[in-house]
């Protein structure tokens, strides 16, 4: 396989593997929709460190697990 060839599999995979892993995340305004809040209000939490959030490709993200996390907290809690 020529080294131009390499790369751009590479970069291929790269690309999926991004694609894939995005999917495991909620947007600010997925998330703000879900819970009944405000995109402001969920952003805040982020800052906070009330909410555990990343930055993917400029905008938060809040992993699929740490919203099961705190739905599953807030249903034994109720």
């Amino acid at each position: 396989m020529k080294k131009h060839e390499t790369r751009n599999r590479e970069l291929i995979l790269s690309i999926e593997q991004t694609k894939q892993e995005q999917t495991k995340f909620l947007s600010v305004g997925k998330l703000a929709t879900r819970w009944g809040k405000t995109d402001q209000t969920i952003r805040a939490w982020i800052k906070s460190g009330k909410l555990n959030g990343i930055k993917l490709f400029g905008e938060y993200g809040i992993s699929i697990e740490e919203v099961n996390k705190i739905e599953r907290n807030n249903t034994r809690n109720s």
